[in-house]
């Protein structure tokens, strides 16, 4: 009897290690993802590297390192390029300075009506060239999916913004990316490139001023402890891509690239729907949190201001500039 048990016994602890290996997952790639855990485009993350590895049986393992981890938003883009990182999502505007100029229409001021013309146009033929276009550019990236995190507005210290003449000479924090840059020092204020890292400590200290950003993105930080005015300027809407590191992509057997393809457009599904809700729940949260929120006076005058940024960042695309703008109906 005893003999029989230590024979039973002998065989599970062969069994258990085998059953450990096959539940370890065989693949595992890394996302960069500049957002804190709790804002919408790391849950999307998260979502998505679910559905790899439920679709994959587990065979495929996504490590999401939010909040920067792996560097700021270039950063993370030259590192997904040269393959120290496999995935990223990135603002389309900062994507165009790596050889896809074309990507700065999705941020042209006031090229999108609203949130359903930007989703008209995604789920169109436009939305398969946007997706297709960096692999097309020998960019080394692979387009995944794409999605938006709502309208972008300044955020100020000193008193509220209504017209241009109030933003004037003052310090704005701007992305890297050159059509944000631009952007801003167009409504005649100064632009201050830099990492989304810094703008905390940079508001406090008086280095810059103010700055632009989503509703979502401005709830999910204490920066209203530093700028607590909102002016809804909603200039650009803010189009995000995700892309992958293409010798990773083309590493993969046609099913599992299948598996990506399917799991990208579950999440590009669920980040819409997220970001809706995420922008309804942020507004009435930064209004609870004391932020003083207003309408500028008179929205006709900012368009014109930026005119002169859809005339240099479309110039080329004047063709694709008119299809979005004939699914404005």
């Amino acid at each position: 009897m005893k003999k029989r048990m230590v024979v039973v016994l002998a065989i599970a602890l062969m069994v258990i290690p085998c059953m450990t290996a096959q539940a370890d997952p065989e693949i595992i790639y890394r996302y960069a993802e500049l957002s804190e855990a709790d804002n919408p485009p790391t849950i999307d993350a998260r979502y998505f590297a679910d559905r790899v590895e439920e679709l994959s049986d587990g065979r495929i393992h996504i490590e999401v390192y939010d909040n920067a981890q792996l560097g700021a938003e270039k950063e993370a883009v030259q590192g997904t390029q040269m393959g120290s990182i496999d995935i990223c999502r990135a603002t389309v505007t900062l994507l165009a300075d790596f050889e896809m100029p074309m990507l700065n229409v999705l941020g042209l001021p006031y090229i999108f009506m609203d949130r359903d013309h930007y989703w008209d146009v995604m789920d169109s033929e436009i939305g398969e060239e946007i997706l297709a276009y960096p692999q097309a550019q020998n960019t080394g990236l692979v387009g995944l999916w794409v999605t938006e995190e709502g309208a972008r507005s300044l955020i100020t210290v000193d008193g509220p913004i209504r017209t241009l003449e109030d933003i004037k000479g003052k310090k704005i924090r701007a992305n890297n990316a050159s059509l944000m840059i631009d952007t801003v020092n167009a409504m005649g204020a100064s632009a201050v490139p830099m990492a989304y890292t810094e703008v905390y400590t940079s508001l406090k200290a008086g280095t810059i001023e103010g700055l632009e950003n989503i509703p979502a993105g401005f709830n999910s930080t204490s920066m209203m402890e530093a700028a607590s005015y909102y002016a809804m300027t909603r200039h650009i809407t803010s189009s995000m891509m995700v892309v992958m590191n293409e010798d990773a992509w083309n590493r993969m057997s046609p099913e599992d690239q299948e598996i990506f393809r399917q799991a990208s457009a579950d999440t590009q599904e669920f980040a819409r729907k997220t970001a809706e809700e995420f922008e309804e729940k942020a507004m009435k949260e930064l209004e609870e949190k004391g932020v003083k929120i207003n309408e500028v006076d008179d929205i006709g005058e900012w368009a014109e201001a930026l005119k002169p940024i859809t005339e240099k960042y479309g110039e080329g695309y004047e063709d694709l500039i008119d299809r979005i703008g004939q699914m404005r109906e």
